[in-house]
């Protein structure tokens, strides 16, 4: 779902403010501890797009200008990338008390299991692929 919401702005603004506040919640239920919950939940997320933006290299790879991302996100660059999409989820997420305010709330935890599951399939697709 998340992956598709890049289309518009406003839906990836919205739709990753919705996956950052269920992961801080797991992860604050893990540490009790919500700055270190608040930044694992940031690179959690930013984990995730990579995952799902090397799969859709892969699976493109055809195209010439695939191969290139294939090739930084294989090696030893993949950490400056997700740091670099760490950065910019920090950039559009929601600030941090917001989040703590907004975890209280009821929540609905298929968009972030449909989520992994789909990086989940990608992955396993790319570790056949890239063999």
């Amino acid at each position: 779902m998340a992956i598709f919401a890049a289309a518009s702005g406003a839906t990836y603004m919205n739709t990753l403010s919705v996956l950052i506040i269920k992961v801080y919640r797991i992860f604050y239920l893990i540490t009790r501890v919500r700055r270190l919950a608040y930044i694992l939940a940031l690179i959690f997320v930013a984990v995730l797009h990579t995952i799902a933006i090397l799969g859709f290299a892969v699976l493109l790879q055809d195209l010439g200008h695939m191969s290139a991302i294939i090739n930084i996100l294989t090696s030893k660059h993949a950490v400056l990338v997700v740091l670099l999409l760490t950065g910019v989820n920090y950039f559009f997420c929601p600030t941090f008390e917001s989040i703590i305010t907004d975890v209280n709330k009821a929540s609905n935890y298929s968009l972030l299991v449909i989520y992994v599951l789909v990086d989940m399939v990608l992955l396993a697709f790319e570790y056949l692929m890239l063999r």
